[in-house]
């Protein structure tokens, strides 16, 4: 027997109601709980983003890392002439790092290696870039047109390095362009330059004109994007020589020392839209100086200036006017002007 909940009263086995008050004696039948998934919408997004990134970088390495290991060389000469006292070197890359030098080669007149180190990705091959080399022989002169073209899907762990050797006894007309990469040129005593033209479009550029070259030709120094140095130290000037310097963005710093004669004036114009300007000049004797100055935005720092008067952006040596002079020319749009002056008589 059992007893109703409510009023007390005996229940008859297997009754639903109290007989006595009516009220329900049965045990409610309790559903069991139902568990909540506790996983959020973020984590599957996390782990699907996980997954896409995985596989990117998968992608990346396969298309554009440096999969496949490269180390060549490409070499190309013209052997000595003893006839051949002259060079007309015209040179042309998309991406390198050129190295100019002049040597005293034993059986050649120039030398071209071109070096490949890295890598390139699983469908690049470095095989597939054009080298033209092309070296006429007109009278006395050397005229050599060359060419590297690669393709543009190269990526950036691939370096490439073109070495330019010449005879140091050839009297040189240089031309040398580089859309991407630095530009070095270095000469050695007794070299004789017709003509210089170094330019690229992204790069440095550098050149060092050591004592006892010569010069007979004007010089240009371009780069769009990057710095430019040069070293001119005691040239042998042959006749009237315009040296041109300049860039869009990017520092120039140019050294002159010049302490022999100069038979006519020489004219430097350095020019820069975006970049700083480091200037120093050194001469002696019967070489005077005048020195202008210009700048949008950046002040014009003279740091030294022995031997020279300054009127407000004006610099010209004690002795200027000369029958000889540097005519400089120094401007910038945005970017200081720091200058370093020094005559003795």
């Amino acid at each position: 027997m059992a007893n109703c909940s409510k009023c007390g009263a005996e229940v008859v086995g297997g009754a639903d109601y109290c007989s006595s008050c009516g009220s329900a004696v049965r045990t409610p039948v309790i559903e069991p709980e139902k568990k909540v998934d506790e996983r959020r919408p973020g984590r599957v997004l996390a782990g699907i983003g996980a997954i896409l990134i995985g596989i990117a970088i998968i992608l990346a390495i396969v298309f554009f890392g440096p999969v496949r290991s490269v180390d060549d060389v490409e070499s190309r000469n013209v052997p000595y002439r003893a006839d051949v006292d002259k060079i007309d070197l015209h040179f042309w890359t998309d991406i390198a790092d050129v190295n100019i030098a002049f040597e005293d080669l034993t059986n050649e007149l120039f030398i071209l290696d071109v070096t490949m180190h890295g890598g390139v990705g699983l469908f690049d091959s470095p095989d597939e870039y054009d080298l033209t080399f092309h070296d006429p022989i007109a009278g006395d002169t050397l005229n050599l047109n060359i060419e590297l073209d690669t393709p543009e899907d190269w990526n950036m762990f691939l370096n490439v390095d073109c070495d330019l050797r010449i005879h140091q006894s050839l009297a040189a007309d240089i031309e040398v362009a580089s859309n991407t990469g630095k530009i070095t040129l270095n000469t050695v005593a007794g070299v004789e330059l017709d003509s210089l033209a170094l330019g690229t479009y992204t790069g440095r550029i550098k050149a060092n004109l050591v004592e006892d070259v010569s010069i007979s030709g004007d010089m240009a120094l371009q780069t769009d994007t990057g710095s430019i140095s040069l070293s001119w130290r005691n040239l042998d000037v042959v006749e009237d020589v315009f040296l041109t310097i300049g860039g869009e963005t990017g520092g120039v710093d140019v050294t002159i020392t010049q302490e022999v004669g100069i038979p006519e004036d020489i004219t430097v114009n350095v020019r820069t839209t975006t970049g700083g300007i480091d200037f120093e000049i050194d001469i002696q004797g019967d070489i005077g100086a005048r020195i202008t100055s210009s700048t949008d935005t950046g002040g014009i720092d003279v740091i030294k200036q022995d031997g020279f008067t300054r009127i407000d952006s004006l610099l010209e040596s004690e002795n200027y006017p000369e029958d000889d002079n540097f005519i400089v020319s120094l401007s910038t749009d945005t970017g200081g002007i720091d200058l370093d002056a020094d005559y003795t008589a």
